[in-house]
Order: structure tokens, then C-alpha cells, then sequence
């Protein structure tokens, strides 16, 4: 079974929409205590990165997505859902994130005015797995859709597993041990981010 984290923010709709898509069952799970009942969870998030780490602390959620990880089950973060993994975020100030993939989210800054801000719409995404599942079935350098304007800056690069350009490269997917978290939307990427979604439902670390 698959959870996916309702914490009063995000796009929970079009992800379970998409697992429907897909034939696969899933829960929008609000309590924090029944996370561990599920062996795969969906970190969805849109928004401000303070508001969502309150958000998530005043649940308690915070700690409950920590003790999943530490579980070994998979865990996937989408958009914010993937910058909240991070230690800090500097959106509207600093704020301290899980800490489950260490670096610090930041906000896009260029003087080339063709660079728009925030980046949105369809981008290249080139990525580094190998024999990894799941990368089964995605092409390097498909194209996925994004909507954001802070990005992820990895400590160590090894956690970098994707990076795509717009203006500068960033990282547009992470990896490291059970968990894995995309920049852009798979479930706005059609039959790209289906794919995604169905390799991690798939998935056994």
C-alpha cells in the first residue's frame, strides 16, 4: 500500500490521480501515527518551504516521514517535497528542514533576463542512474514539466542523481539509499512521470 502525506498543503489530487492511472491503490493519510502502517510513501508538496516544515511540525509528521525512513521502506519526495529533505531552506528566511538528504535549497538568482524566474514548463532532465530501478524505461535527457523558483544544493554530489539547465544546472532529482525525490512533477509529466511513479511503487530497496 501507498501513503501519500496530507499535511494541509500540495498537490495530493493530481498524484493519487496519477497512482489511479496507473491501477495502484493509495491512501491520502493525514494522521502521522499510521505512516508506518504503509511500506511505500509519496511526499508531495507546493508552496513555501517555512510553511510546509510548520505545517508538517504542527502535525507531527515531521518526525513520522524521519522514523518511516529509518524503516528502509521507500520514500519519494515531489517538488517541495523534495527541498524539505534538505537541512535548510531560505524561503521567506532560514528554516531548518528534515535533514534526510543534507545541502541547503536556495533561490535561483541570474542577471540574464531571457532566464524566467520561476522556472515552469517542460525541461530536459539528464540523469545519472545506473542499473538502477528506477530508472527502468526512463530515457536520459526526457523531458519532465516544472514549476518552481529555489532549488536543491546538494553536500554531497553523490546524492545528485539528476540535473537539468536553466541558466544554471541544478538538481533536478535525489537519491540516496531508500529515498528518492524529484524537482519536477511526475504526476504532471505524462507518460514519463507515470513511469516514475510506477518504477518507486515497484521499488525495494
Amino acid at each position: 500500500m501507498v501513503a501519500i502525506v496530507d499535511y494541509g498543503m500540495g498537490n495530493l489530487k493530481s498524484v493519487y490521480n496519477a497512482l489511479d492511472i496507473l491501477g495502484h491503490e493509495a491512501d491520502l493519510v493525514n494522521d502521522p501515527s499510521k505512516l508506518q502502517n504503509y511500506d511505500h510513501v509519496i511526499l508531495p508538496g507546493v508552496g513555501s518551504f517555512r510553511v510546509c516544515m510548520e505545517n508538517l511540525r504542527k502535525i507531527g509528521f515531521d518526525q513520522a516521514v524521519i522514523e518511516f525512513v529509518q524503516t528502509g521502506n521507500p520514500l519519494m519526495g515531489v517538488c517541495l517535497g523534495m527541498q524539505i529533505l534538505a537541512s535548510n531552506g531560505y524561503e521567506d528566511g532560514e528554516t531548518k528542514g528534515l535533514n534526510l538528504i543534507p545541502g541547503e535549497v536556495k533561490k535561483f538568482s541570474t542577471d540574464d533576463l531571457s532566464i524566467k524566474i520561476p522556472h515552469v514548463g517542460w525541461n530536459d532532465v539528464e540523469f545519472k542512474w545506473t542499473d538502477n530501478p528506477l530508472g527502468k524505461g526512463v530515457k536520459n535527457k526526457d523531458t519532465f514539466y516544472f514549476t518552481h523558483s529555489f532549488y536543491f544544493l546538494c553536500s554531497d554530489k553523490n546524492h545528485v542523481i539528476a540535473e537539468t539547465n536553466h541558466g544554471v544546472n541544478f538538481t533536478s532529482a535525489v537519491f540516496r539509499d531508500n529515498i528518492f525525490a524529484t524537482q519536477f512533477h511526475p504526476e504532471k509529466s505524462q507518460e514519463m512521470g507515470l513511469r516514475l511513479f510506477k518504477n518507486f511503487i515497484s521499488w525495494k530497496p
